[in-house]
C-alpha cells in the first residue's frame, strides 16, 4: 500500500470511528433512563454500569488520541523528559509532597476525618484502646446498646476482631499527635521511597518514574491512603519487605533477612491472608535454588525477624480469647473462614466474586474505562524476565486467594487487590513504555516510533481527563454523602450545637443501616463522659439503658438524610415509659 494512503486510512479510520462512539453515546443518553453522563462503572447508586458504555466511551478517547497525536505539541514531549532529568531526590520530594497533602485534603474535605466504613471504625476503636496502654474495655452496661459491627463482647471485655497491626501504628500515631488521621498520608507519602528504590533496581528509570507518578494518579491509591483502612499499612510493610529481600539477595549480611522477616512479620500481624500470599512468591524465589548451608545463614534471621511481631500477636490472642491460637475474628463468627462451604460460598461464587473484582479494578485503577488495557498488552506481547513473573505471580496468588473468600465489595476501591497495586501499574508503565515495539511487532511497521509515543500521551492525557471529570467526582459524592447513609459523621457536632453538655442520646438508624457508628466513637472507652450515645434499640430496651444512666437527660437523634440535618428530641415525646426524674 502506498505510503500517502497508509497515512489516509490511519486518519479516516480513527475519525469514522469516533463518530460513531459520539453517535452511540448520544443515544444512550438520548433512551436511557439515568440522564447522567457517568454511566462508566458500577458504584452503588452513583453510578451505573454496562459494557456498552464502558465501549463507547474507550473507543472515544482512543480514536481521539489516534487523531491528535500527529499534533501533539513540542512542549508536551519536552515537558514528559523534563521528568527524567531532575535528580531521584527532588523527584521523589515532590512526588512525596504531592501524596501527603492531596491525600489529608481528601480526608478533611471528602471524608471529614472519619472512618467511612463500619470496619474502620473498629479499627479507628481498637486504635483508641491500645493508645490508651490497654488491649481491651471493659463491656458496657446493656452491651447490646452499645454494640456495632465487628466488635467483640465477651463476659466483661470488648475488643475488635481484627489482627491489632494497623491499629498498633494508628495507636502510635494518636500518641504523638492526638488523633488518628493522617497517619496513612503520611506512610503513603513515605512508601513511594520503597517503591521507587525497589522499581530502580529492577527497571529502566523511564519506567520507574512513570510508574511512581501513574500511582499518585490512581483514584484506588489515592482514595485509600485517605482512608483508615488497614491495607496501607499492610502495602507499606509488604514494600519494605520486599526491598529487603532485594537488598538481601545481592549483599550477604545477616541484617537483610532479619529485618526482612520483621517488615513481613508487621505485615502478617495487620492482615495475615494477605502477607502470605503476596509474599510466597518473593520467598520462594529468595529461598530457591541456593546451596543447604545459605538457605540456612539466610532462614535463621528472617525466622527471628519474622517471629518478633507474630509473638506479640500470639501474646494479643491468648489475652482476648484465652488461647494463643484462637483469633478474635473467629470469636466474633466461627463461621467466617476461608474455602467453600463456608457463608454459603461455593466454587461458582468464587469464580463470580473474582469477576467482579477485577470488573471494579478496571475501572478504580486509574479512573479509565478499561484501567487493565496497558497490563493485559504487556502480559499478551511483552517480552518478560524474571522481575516481571515474579510481580505477575504474586498479583495472581492475592486474585486466586481471594477467590477462596465467600465476601467482596467496593470499599475505597476493590480493596482486597490493594497489596499489588504497585505491581499492577509497574507492569502496566512497562506496556505504555514498550508500546511502539508491541505495535510495530504485530505488522504496523510505517508507523513511526515518535508517533506512537505521541499516542501514548494523549492517550493517558485524554485518559486521566476522562476520569478527573467524570469518575472522580462521582467518588467524592459517595464517600462525602456518609458513604451511602451507613455512618452518619455529625452526632457529637450535633450535640454540641444543641448545647447538650450531660446527657444519654439514643441514636435512630436509618433505613436499617448502622447509623450508630458516629455515636460509638464519640463515646469515652469508659461509656461514662458527659454525655453517652446509645443505640436506639426500642421502649423496653432503651429502658434498660436510661436505668443505668440516672440523672442525665434523654434524647433520641435521627438525622434526615435529604435536609443533611440532625434532630434532638427529648425521648420521652416517643416513649410511654416514663424516663426517671432526675
Amino acid at each position: 500500500m502506498p505510503d500517502r494512503w497508509y497515512r489516509k486510512l490511519t486518519f479516516i479510520i480513527p475519525a469514522v470511528l469516533l463518530c460513531a462512539a459520539i453517535a452511540g453515546v448520544c443515544l444512550r443518553l438520548a433512551f436511557s433512563d439515568n440522564a447522567k453522563l457517568l454511566p462508566v462503572g458500577y458504584l452503588g447508586d452513583n453510578i451505573s454500569y454496562t459494557l456498552i458504555d464502558s465501549a463507547l466511551y474507550q473507543i472515544f478517547i482512543l480514536c481521539l488520541a489516534a487523531l491528535i497525536a500527529p499534533f501533539l505539541p513540542g512542549f508536551v514531549k519536552k515537558a514528559a523528559r523534563s521528568v527524567l532529568r531532575i535528580s531521584d531526590a527532588k523527584f521523589l520530594t515532590a512526588i512525596a509532597i504531592f501524596v501527603f497533602v492531596t491525600a489529608n485534603l481528601i480526608s478533611y474535605f471528602v471524608l471529614e476525618h472519619f472512618p467511612r466504613d463500619v470496619d474502620n471504625v473498629v479499627r479507628v476503636f481498637q486504635a483508641r484502646t491500645f493508645a490508651s496502654g490497654r488491649l481491651s474495655v471493659k463491656s458496657p452496661p446493656v452491651p447490646e446498646a452499645f454494640s456495632v459491627a465487628n466488635v467483640v463482647i465477651k463476659g466483661n471485655k470488648m475488643y475488635s476482631k481484627y489482627a491489632p497491626g494497623s491499629a498498633l501504628v494508628y495507636a502510635w500515631w494518636r500518641r504523638i499527635l492526638g488523633v488518628e488521621w493522617g497517619i496513612n498520608p503520611f506512610l503513603g507519602a513515605m512508601m513511594l521511597g520503597f517503591l521507587y528504590w525497589i522499581f530502580r533496581m529492577w527497571y529502566s528509570e523511564k519506567t520507574s518514574r512513570l510508574a511512581i507518578i501513574l500511582l499518585c494518579l490512581s483514584p484506588f491509591f489515592m482514595f485509600m491512603t485517605s482512608s483508615f483502612h488497614s491495607h496501607l499499612p499492610c502495602l507499606f510493610f509488604l514494600a519494605g519487605f520486599v526491598l529487603l529481600v532485594i537488598l538481601g539477595n545481592e549483599v550477604e549480611k545477616w541484617y537483610y533477612p532479619l529485618f526482612a522477616g520483621l517488615f513481613l512479620g508487621l505485615a502478617f500481624i495487620t492482615r495475615p491472608y494477605t502477607a502470605v500470599l503476596v509474599s510466597l512468591p518473593f520467598i520462594v524465589w529468595y529461598f530457591a535454588l541456593r546451596r543447604f548451608q545459605e538457605i540456612v545463614m539466610r532462614i535463621m534471621p528472617f525466622a527471628v525477624g519474622f517471629a518478633l511481631p507474630v509473638i506479640f500477636l500470639l501474646y494479643y490472642n491468648n489475652n482476648l480469647t484465652g488461647h494463643p491460637l484462637h483469633i478474635p475474628f473467629m470469636v466474633a463468627n466461627p463461621n467466617e473462614k476461608i474455602g467453600f462451604g463456608h457463608m454459603g460460598h461455593t466454587v461458582l461464587k468464587g469464580f463470580t466474586n473474582t469477576g467482579e473484582m477485577l470488573g471494579f479494578l478496571k475501572l478504580n485503577l486509574f479512573g479509565w474505562p478499561f484501567g487493565l488495557s496497558f497490563f493485559a498488552l504487556f502480559i499478551i506481547l511483552g517480552k518478560k524476565h524474571r522481575w516481571d513473573v515474579i510481580l505477575l505471580a504474586s498479583v495472581i496468588c492475592l486474585v486466586i486467594g481471594y477467590g477462596f473468600y465467600y465476601w467482596i465489595d467496593f470499599s475505597f476501591g476493590p480493596r482486597f487487590y490493594f497489596e499489588v497495586l504497585p505491581f499492577l501499574i509497574l507492569l502496566s508503565a512497562r506496556g505504555m513504555v514498550h508500546f511502539p515495539e508491541y505495535i510495530r511487532r504485530i505488522g504496523f511497521r510505517k508507523i513511526s516510533q515518535e508517533h506512537l509515543e505521541n499516542f501514548v500521551y494523549c492517550f493517558v492525557a485524554l485518559s486521566f481527563l476522562f476520569a478527573f471529570i467524570f469518575y472522580i467526582p462521582s467518588l467524592t459524592r459517595m464517600y462525602h454523602q456518609d458513604y451511602n447513609e451507613i455512618v452518619n459523621t455529625r452526632v457529637a457536632s450535633f450535640a454540641r450545637k444543641n448545647r447538650i453538655t450531660r446527657g444519654l442520646v439514643f441514636v435512630k438508624g436509618i433505613d436499617g443501616f448502622n447509623a450508630y457508628a458516629s455515636g460509638f466513637l464519640a463515646n469515652e472507652l469508659s461509656f461514662q463522659g458527659d454525655i453517652v450515645y446509645a443505640q436506639d434499640r426500642g421502649e423496653q430496651q432503651n429502658q434498660a439503658v436510661i436505668s443505668a444512666y440516672p440523672d442525665r437527660d434523654v434524647f433520641l437523634f435521627e438525622f434526615d438524610r435529604i435536609k443533611r440535618e440532625g434532630t434532638f428530641t427529648d425521648y420521652s415525646e416517643f416513649s410511654s415509659v416514663p424516663i426517671p426524674e432526675p
